[in-house]
């Protein structure tokens, strides 16, 4: 069975062109897996983890963490995997 969150997530309009990245993080605070590395315009975007780490390898069930980084601002979001 595979495990996959849907993401959905936003740069305001007005927010000029800039690198986005959009990252995953353990409770400790390493990094799990980029999702998205990339230069954008505001908009609204949607993508899918599957509950796997930057190698491909899946990870344990556990609390983590959605960090949006763009223009210097941060949005953090907590998501619970269970497998």
């Amino acid at each position: 069975m595979t495990t996959t969150t849907s993401i959905i997530y936003s740069i305001p309009p007005g927010a000029l062109s800039s690198e986005v990245t959009l990252a995953v993080y353990d409770v400790t605070g390493h990094l799990v897996r980029t999702l998205v590395n990339e230069s954008a315009a505001a908009n609204t975007a949607s993508l899918t983890w599957n509950g796997t780490n930057d190698k491909g390898l899946p990870v344990s069930s556990g609390t983590y963490f959605f960090q949006l980084d763009w223009n210097g601002k941060h949005v953090n979001r907590r998501v619970v995997l269970l497998r």
